[in-house]
C-alpha cells in the first residue's frame, strides 16, 4: 500500500495506474515529478512497483525517468488505457479476473447467447459494467443474446491479455433489422417484459447508471498527471457545435427540410469561431489520414449538393430501415462533396441528426465506444459502397443501443 499525500482520497495505487501514469506522458516522467503529481508523500514507495514494472518491458528506466516502452504488448495495453482515462472508464475493473474470464469466452464473436458462456461467467456486475460503460449492446436479455463492441480499449485490452477472438464458423446471422423490429414491439406494448428481464439478468444495483466510471486515483491521474491536449479540445468551438445541434433541432420542429441554404446555417453556427462559417470551399482538400478518400472538385461543390437537396426532397421513407438507408447515403455523399474548407464532418453528424429526428428514429449522438467504427464507416473507406452498407448497419446497431437504454430506464422504474 502506497502512502499519500492530504486531500487525496484513495489509499493506494494499482500497478495500471502507475503504467497510465508513466504512458500517457509521451516524454516520459521524472520520479519525483510522478510522486508530486499522485500526492505521494515519500516518492521512495514508488520505485519497487514502477521497477517491477520495468521488468515486465512495459514501461522503460533512463535514470529516474520513465517512460513507455516499445514492444507491441506495452503500446497495446498503453492504447486500451488512454481509451478509458478519456471516456472515463474503470480500467482496474476489467483485470478482474471475472471479467477477464467472461472476455476470454465472447471477444470476437459476432454475437454471443448465454449458451457460449458457462452460467458461473455470466455475473449481474460483470454484464451490468459492460453495459454501462457502453461496451456490450443487448439484442435479448432473455435468453441473453448480445455482443462486445468493438472499440481501442476492448482490442488493447485483449491483445495485452493474449485474449484471442472466438470464431463461429457456422453461426446463424442475426438479422439487426428483426431485433429493432422487435424490441419496438415490446416497447409499443409497455415493455415490461424486457424491463423484468434486464432487471432479473443485472440486479437491482446493476440498474443503477451511478459508480461505473473511474475511480478517485484514475481521476488524479487525469487530472494532474497526464497531459492536457488543447488540440483535441477547444472550449469555444465545442459550444459552437452544441448551437448547431440546438439549432437543427429547432429547424426539424419548425418542419423545415433540408435544403443548401439550411446546411450553410449549420455549417455557420457550428464554425462560428472561425472565419469560414458558410463558406464553400474554393480549392481542393482532401480527408487527413486516408490518401483514399476522394473529395469532389470545388467547383462542383455547389452543383452536387444542390442535388443532393433535390434528390434528398423527393425520399419518401416507409419505415425505419429505409430511413437508415437514406441517412447513410446522405452522410457518405456529404462527405464526398465536401463543401467546406473544415467542419465538414461535424456537419454532416447535425445532417444526419436533421434526418433521423425528421422522421422520428429518436437518437441523435454517437456513443464514445462507437466513435472509431463511426470514423471508419465513414472517412476510413477506400471503396464508397462498401462504406454505406457498413454505416447502414452502424446505424442500426446505434438504434439498438439508444432501446436498450429505454429498457434499462424502464427496468428502473419497476416496483419493489
Amino acid at each position: 500500500m502506497l502512502q499519500t499525500g492530504p486531500g487525496t482520497s484513495t489509499p493506494e495505487l494499482t500497478c495500471w495506474d502507475l503504467f497510465a501514469s508513466v504512458g500517457g506522458r509521451p516524454e516520459g516522467i521524472a520520479l519525483t515529478r510522478l510522486a508530486h503529481s499522485l500526492h505521494i508523500a515519500k516518492e521512495n514507495t514508488l520505485f519497487r512497483p514502477l521497477e517491477e514494472l520495468v521488468d515486465a518491458k512495459l514501461i522503460a528506466r533512463d535514470g529516474d525517468r520513465y517512460s513507455l516502452a516499445s514492444n507491441k504488448r506495452a503500446q497495446a495495453l498503453n492504447l486500451a488505457l488512454s481509451f478509458a482515462l478519456a471516456y472515463e472508464l474503470d480500467y482496474n475493473a476489467y483485470f478482474e479476473q471475472p471479467m477477464v474470464d467472461f472476455l476470454k469466452k465472447v471477444f470476437g464473436f459476432d454475437y454471443f447467447s448465454s449458451a457460449d458462456v458457462p452460467t458461473e461467467l455470466l455475473r449481474p456486475e460483470v454484464l451490468a459494467r459492460l453495459i454501462h460503460n457502453e461496451l456490450l449492446l443487448v439484442y435479448s436479455f432473455r435468453p441473453l443474446i448480445g455482443k462486445l463492441i468493438q472499440n481501442p480499449f476492448l482490442d488493447g485490452l485483449c491483445e495485452f491479455l493474449g485474449i484471442r477472438r472466438n470464431r463461429a464458423l457456422f453461426r446463424k446471422k442475426i438479422r439487426l433489422e428483426t431485433v429493432i423490429h422487435e424490441k419496438l414491439l415490446a416497447s409499443r406494448s409497455g415493455g415490461k417484459a424486457q424491463a423484468a428481464n434486464a432487471r432479473k439478468l443485472l440486479g437491482v444495483s446493476g440498474l443503477s447508471p451511478i459508480g461505473w466510471g473511474l475511480g478517485p486515483t484514475p481521476k488524479i491521474i487525469k487530472a494532474s498527471v497526464i497531459p492536457e491536449n488543447t488540440g483535441l479540445f477547444d472550449p469555444e468551438a465545442s459550444k459552437c457545435y452544441s448551437r448547431a445541434w440546438e439549432r437543427m433541432r429547432k429547424r426539424v420542429d419548425e418542419k423545415r427540410r433540408l435544403s443548401v441554404d439550411l446546411i450553410r446555417e449549420y455549417h455557420s453556427v457550428a464554425m462560428a469561431s472561425t472565419k469560414i462559417g458558410g463558406d464553400f470551399r474554393d480549392h481542393q482538400v482532401q480527408v487527413r489520414n486516408n490518401p483514399h478518400f476522394k473529395t469532389a472538385p470545388p467547383r462542383q461543390v455547389e452543383s452536387l449538393l444542390q442535388e443532393l437537396m433535390r434528390d434528398a426532397s423527393t425520399w419518401k421513407p416507409a419505415n425505419t430501415a429505409e430511413v437508415l438507408y437514406l441517412a447513410a447515403f446522405l452522410y457518405n455523399e456529404f462527405l464526398y462533396i465536401h463543401p467546406f474548407e473544415d467542419g465538414n464532418s461535424r456537419t454532416a453528424r447535425i445532417l444526419l441528426g436533421h434526418i433521423l429526428r425528421e422522421h422520428q428514429v429518436p437518437f441523435e449522438e454517437i456513443p464514445k465506444s462507437y466513435e472509431v467504427r463511426f470514423l471508419q464507416a465513414t472517412k476510413g473507406y477506400r471503396k464508397r459502397n462498401q462504406a454505406d452498407a457498413d454505416l447502414v448497419d452502424l446505424l442500426r446497431e446505434l438504434y439498438i443501443f439508444h432501446l436498450n437504454r429505454g429498457e434499462l430506464e424502464a427496468a428502473r422504474r419497476l416496483p419493489g
